[in-house]
């Protein structure tokens, strides 16, 4: 799935305006104009989504990293002092630690 160019899409949007009110007669201006609006119509539908899931990507990129750094890491570190390295719960940590820094 490609993103939607605006750039194409304004051209697109300009290109059928200019021909829609050049034409005499050779197109049904009606029925361009109806589908050039659903068009638009679309385009911003999808330029609120893109918005929405933006504000989606940020919050659960902020949550992941308190959880990471102030909950994993407080954990590990308690964990490391007690000398509880290498218990299960301590590996897993540590491979999702290696994990999320490289891959």
């Amino acid at each position: 799935m490609r993103p939607i160019s605006n750039k194409k899409h304004l051209a697109l949007v300009t290109a059928l305006d200019v021909l829609c009110r050049q034409s005499e007669g050779e197109i049904d201006v009606v029925s361009v104009g109806e589908k050039t609006k659903e068009l638009v119509d679309i385009y911003q539908q999808y330029e609120k989504l893109l918005n929405e899931l933006s504000g989606c990507i940020h919050k659960y990129e902020s949550l992941h990293h308190t959880l990471k750094t102030d909950v994993l890491g407080s954990l590990l570190k308690e964990a490391k002092k007690r000398g509880e390295t290498v218990s299960d719960q301590y590996l897993a940590a540590i491979e999702y630690i290696k994990v999320s820094r490289f891959g």
